[in-house]
């Protein structure tokens, strides 16, 4: 039996339109056991992003 020494770490992809299924898949990987790596700001949805937001960015 092999021990996983480090953590899986899983990088989710794609378009910020599709927040729902970003979120689904965050909690899916994270009650599993994976660190996840997803973006932490939706600039489609109801807080659209600044000028300056998406120049810093």
């Amino acid at each position: 039996m092999t021990v996983r020494v480090h953590p899986i770490v899983v990088c989710l992809c794609g378009s910020t339109r599709f927040r729902d299924e970003f979120s689904e898949a965050n909690r899916a990987a994270t009650l599993a056991g994976k660190i996840v790596l997803a973006p932490g700001v939706f600039g489609h949805a109801s807080d659209p992003l600044t000028d300056e937001d998406k120049t810093r960015l």
